[in-house]
């Protein structure tokens, strides 16, 4: 994306490290994650690390929303 971790720190007002650890792919939480997305102008790519291949994002929030059951006893 042609920006410093320095930089992108900044933009973000997450730390350098925690950067580094995202670059390194180390675990970051969610909110760093969309914050990282959020200051490289990528929000919108952040939705394709979710969705299943060969469902739509409206297909995985039908499928997300389906009751759970309990299994039984037997």
């Amino acid at each position: 994306m042609d920006i410093s971790q320095k930089r992108l720190a900044e933009i973000t007002g997450i730390s350098r490290s925690t950067i580094v650890r995202f670059e390194n792919g180390k675990p970051i939480s969610t909110f760093y994650l969309v914050k990282i997305f959020r200051g490289i102008k990528s929000l919108d790519d952040l939705d394709k690390l979710f969705i299943l291949p060969g469902y739509t994002s409206e297909e995985m929030h039908i499928i997300s929303k389906k009751e759970r059951k309990r299994a039984s006893n037997n």
